[in-house]
């Protein structure tokens, strides 16, 4: 069975080398798309904060191979507070708040489904205060000079989390989602007589409420 990688060079001394590369490539394409960073010249009087590549294999459940990720880190541990980060905090629900819900949507015969958002931490900008720049990716610059002017938020970075929170928290508040008192990681919406409950633990979600695909097929036949 195939290991993931720990580093760059073990992933290019692998047979499946080429795999890892497609998937560094859609990574780098989708950062690029984002608007994650600005190449910029290195600046002297500045920290620099470094990234790695992390690999992994997601399997089926026959363990069989599904697809090759490849996710671009920050190294968060060599930002400075103060100078390239402040606040870090960013709720999330608890267990206790999964197993309540689930209990719940049992009880009641309610459906339920998971999903993760897809690159969740690309969707905030940073503020005009958090200056930080990071080392280019590995294998991806022939230019030593030149390194990235982060413009939105990356994956390790400390603020990372928080910046993510908010944006869904945001977003939520447009469709009339309210966070819970109890759990700032839970949301909910009251539809006329029907309630749907949005649990959020980072990217990784699960959702259900009292509607069910019969009720939506019957409003989409009328």
């Amino acid at each position: 069975m195939n290991s993931d990688p720990k580093a760059l060079a073990e992933a290019q001394s692998q047979l499946d080398w080429p795999q890892w590369k497609e998937a560094m490539d859609h990574e780098m394409a989708t950062l690029e798309k984002a608007g994650t960073w600005h190449t910029v010249q290195q600046p002297c009087d500045k920290n620099i904060v470094g990234s790695k590549w992390v690999f992994r294999i997601k399997r089926k459940a026959d363990s069989s191979i599904n697809k090759y990720k490849a996710h671009l880190i920050a190294h968060g541990f060599t930002q400075i507070y103060g100078v390239d980060f402040f606040k870090t905090y960013s709720s999330v629900a608890r267990l206790g708040s999964f197993h309540l819900i689930l209990a719940i949507a049992a009880c009641y015969d309610w459906e339920i489904e998971s999903f993760d958002f897809v690159g969740a931490y690309l969707n905030r900008e940073l503020n005009n205060n958090e200056e930080i720049y990071m080392q280019s990716p590995l294998g991806y610059s022939n230019d030593a000079s030149t390194i990235k002017r982060l413009l939105k938020s990356l994956y390790g970075l400390k603020q990372a989390g928080r910046k993510w929170y908010n944006t869904l928290v945001h977003a939520l508040n447009s469709l009339d989602f309210h966070i819970t008192y109890a759990n700032p990681g839970v949301f909910f919406v009251c539809i006329g007589e029907h309630i749907l409950i949005l649990v959020v633990h980072v990217n990784n979600c699960m959702f259900t409420g009292s509607f069910h695909k019969a009720d939506h097929a019957i409003q989409a036949e009328a």
